[in-house]
């Protein structure tokens, strides 16, 4: 969806920090989890986000995405089909390190029909779509933060855990900016500005009968988050003011045979690389890759 290293690839890591979780959960739930040991807070951290077994976890989520104009209500731009594979390595630490490999695939707003041609509401221009593919990256899941690269950009914030009834929910919050690889002075009609902006906030739900299962490694868990964003240079906004909006809900699944089976069609089309993890194409660039594109349609024109 973006085209930086430091891109929507790092803000699915937004969903991995939490704020410590014996301050906000009451007195006997945070017995129960044993979250006072950090080893078993860093276990609980790392299976509700995806697992502290040594497994690859997947997870789908259709991300609905908005123009905000700031002088109207949201306009409905299109909606992404999209799946996150987590794959997951105990530390001798207690930590688990989880390296993220995900993709996504632009549908009609509010449907599964894959877009090959996209018209702008706002500009009534007709696009192409980029679909997205992420580089890999990997963080360290501790008990209380996200280790990541001396060079990474994101900080999660962590934010209260609180217990309603028998769920677990776990909320999260980042913001950050980096220098927009599409820059003003060589994509004028395509750059949303010199600097790109990410705001991010998760939310896992989890059982909380799982959660504080010691013999549970993957508790199962629902997701919703929430992205306001620099528009992205496909999408043909240029520096119009705004910023873009997009809803997510989705879950880990037990399985790529959960995926349903009208977003995994589009998926399997667009997207291979999903389901053949070995051959990932890891040194792919997208923001160079799309910048190839940009550059061949300038010449052409």
């Amino acid at each position: 969806m973006t085209f930086a290293e430091i891109s929507r690839r790092n803000s699915i890591f937004a969903g991995l920090g939490m704020a410590s979780a014996m301050a906000s959960l009451p007195a006997q739930t945070a017995t129960t989890l044993k979250l006072e040991d950090p080893k078993e807070r860093a276990k609980v951290r790392a299976k509700i986000v995806a697992s502290a077994a040594d497994e690859a976890v997947p997870a789908f989520y259709r991300l609905h995405i908005f123009a905000y104009m700031h002088d109207k209500n949201l306009v409905p731009l299109y909606t992404m089909n999209n799946v996150a594979i987590k794959v997951c390595k105990p530390m001798a630490n207690g930590n688990t390190m989880i390296t993220n490999y995900e993709a996504g695939v632009y549908c009609k707003f509010d449907t599964h029909e894959v877009l090959e041609k996209w018209q702008n509401p706002i500009t009534g221009e007709t696009l192409e779509p980029w679909h997205f593919i992420g580089r890999p990256i990997s963080v360290e899941i501790g008990p209380d933060d996200v280790i990541t690269g001396p060079g990474a950009t994101l900080k999660p914030k962590p934010m209260a855990i609180e217990t309603v009834g028998d769920t677990v929910v776990m909320p999260t919050m980042s913001g950050f900016s980096y220098p927009n690889p599409f820059t003003p002075t060589e994509f004028p009609e395509d750059s949303s500005g010199p600097m790109m902006y990410w705001d991010s906030h998760y939310v896992y739900f989890a059982p909380l009968k799982e959660v504080a299962d010691p013999n549970v490694l993957r508790a199962s868990a629902s997701i919703q988050f929430q992205n306001l964003v620099s528009f992205q240079p496909w999408a043909g906004m240029g520096t119009r003011s705004g910023r873009s909006w997009g809803r997510a809900m989705g879950a880990k699944m037990k399985s790529l045979d959960e995926i349903p089976a009208a977003a995994r069609k589009g998926l399997e089309q667009k997207t291979p690389m999903l389901f053949d993890l070995a051959n990932w194409p890891k040194g792919r660039d997208d923001a160079e890759e799309f910048k190839k594109v940009l550059r061949a349609k300038r010449k052409k024109a």
